[in-house]
């Protein structure tokens, strides 16, 4: 597929704003991507490239995010959850994969852990995870200064410095072992073996903790493998979508 061929801009409104994403509607089991932290829709040009034509795809600019409106208002993960489920409602999406990545795992990680309304869970260094240990603090600390320098200038900074600091005080949100057991679909975990903003130990933390759930390290890739190695990320989510 070609993101700027075979794709259609949709805008829908919601609670929280009005939301703007790219949907090709094939005729497969449709696929909800949600993007990383000040990244938007387009950060899936090069995976959808390796998708084929039949695929149902849509890609979400969150709230705050590309097209999407930027309220004032504060920006947790669990307000982009509940925007998730009035989309998937306004587009009349039932019962989707959901594949997040950094940011997006997060989101998609909450919802899924909090909500049925989901045929599968695809998440790719995702962020979230609960600092169990001071090693494991001061991680997240380095990684929110990496994330910070990571993020791109087209970004709406004032957005992305609130969800930075949003995300140490939602502590309700975080990705505890105890939230993480209530995921309850299928999931696969993907991870840069070379991420040097989330390391990779944190693939197998979700792995123990979402029941049944099953881990692949993309070798040589980063932080957003999909955009480094999209022929390889895009192999496993075919090869996961089509599990009987």
């Amino acid at each position: 597929m070609n993101y700027e061929k075979d794709f259609e801009q949709f805008y829908t409104d919601t609670s929280f704003g009005r939301i703007h994403g790219m949907v090709h509607r094939g005729e497969g089991k449709p696929v909800v991507f949600l993007h990383g932290l000040g990244a938007s829709a387009r950060a899936w040009k090069k995976l959808v490239e390796f998708l084929p034509s039949d695929f149902y795809a849509c890609l979400v600019d969150l709230v705050g995010h590309g097209l999407s409106d930027a309220p004032d208002i504060r920006y947790t993960v669990d307000m982009q959850s509940r925007m998730l489920a009035e989309l998937f409602s306004g587009l009349g999406i039932g019962n989707p994969y959901l594949f997040g990545n950094s940011y997006g795992g997060w989101i998609a990680a909450y919802y899924a852990s909090s909500n049925s309304g989901y045929r599968g869970l695809i998440l790719e260094d995702s962020a979230g995870v609960f600092p169990d240990d001071a090693a494991d603090r001061n991680h997240r600390e380095a990684a929110v200064e990496s994330m910070r320098k990571y993020i791109m200038e087209s970004a709406n900074i004032d957005v992305v410095e609130q969800i930075l600091r949003n995300s140490a005080e939602e502590k309700s949100a975080w990705l505890t072992k105890e939230r993480l057991s209530k995921i309850s679909k299928r999931t696969m975990i993907l991870w840069g073996g070379e991420d040097k903003i989330l390391d990779k130990k944190f693939a197998y933390v979700l792995g123990e903790g979402i029941p049944g759930s099953i881990v692949h390290i993309v070798d040589g890739a980063g932080h957003v493998p999909h955009y480094t190695n999209p022929g390889e990320v895009a192999e496993l989510l075919l090869n996961f979508i089509s599990y009987k």
